[in-house]
């Protein structure tokens, strides 16, 4: 077991963007028993999976990711330990932050059909808009020029990742429903992908209980919102 305030990483252990199952295993594996016994190893590893109802330790980066920085890291932290916990993150984070820049630079720049949904970047500052709905993007974007704010906007988290490298929004509000394990998965990788940089997420979402409870945005404000409202949130 590592003792507490070392701190090493994997260094050399550079894999894919996306891992296959037992490789994503065996690699959570190895970093726990750097800082946990066999028995709080296994035990902390089945709860968090039970958390994240999984069967096995995800493969994909996203997925992995995401379990990493919340179920995984919860369960160190209730087992052994929130220094621990912070340790394993810090041994796992070049492993994941490898993947995630490889996620982001291989993304497609922006079609021109996004890019006309995007409308004009006018604003000193540049608001991300992801949501499904191409309406609810332009009504939300035309609220924000009004006032000041440039925007882009996205239908989908893939779309807003390329929109993120293209245009490095200072702020990104989204349409995050609370049981979506792809909103997990974006959050996520915005935070290993760019670092201190990473733009925050302010989600809109019609359960403000459900989705406080999750990782999912550094805000949350119910959805609908009022446009006096929304102003006000991204002024905060």
């Amino acid at each position: 077991m590592v003792k507490i305030g070392e701190h090493r990483t994997l260094q050399g252990f550079m894999p894919p963007t996306t891992l296959k199952a037992d490789q994503a295993h065996r690699l959570v594996v190895q970093v726990l028993d750097r800082i946990t016994t066999p028995q709080q190893r296994d035990t902390l590893l089945e709860a968090a999976l039970g958390a994240a109802d999984a069967t096995e330790v995800p493969a994909d980066a996203g997925a992995l990711t995401a379990f990493v920085l919340g179920p995984l890291r919860d369960a160190v932290a209730q087992t052994v330990g929130p220094t621990a916990a912070e340790m394993m993150v810090k041994f796992l984070t070049p492993v994941l932050a490898h993947q995630a820049v490889q996620i982001r630079d291989q993304q497609p720049a922006p079609s021109e059909a996004d890019a006309d949904q995007a409308g004009p970047v006018d604003g000193p500052v540049t608001v991300l808009i992801v949501d499904r709905n191409i309406q609810v993007r332009s009504q939300v974007a035309r609220v924000l020029q009004k006032h000041g704010y440039g925007a882009v906007s996205a239908p989908d988290v893939d779309v807003a990742l390329a929109m993120c490298v293209r245009y490095r929004p200072a702020l990104i509000i989204a349409e995050l429903e609370a049981d979506s394990r792809d909103s997990e998965k974006f959050t996520a990788l915005l935070q290993v992908a760019f670092g201190a940089e990473a733009p925050p997420v302010m989600a809109l979402t019609p359960d403000l209980v459900a989705a406080r409870g999750k990782r999912h945005a550094d805000h949350v404000e119910a959805n609908p919102i009022m446009a006096d409202e929304l102003i006000a949130a991204v002024q905060r």
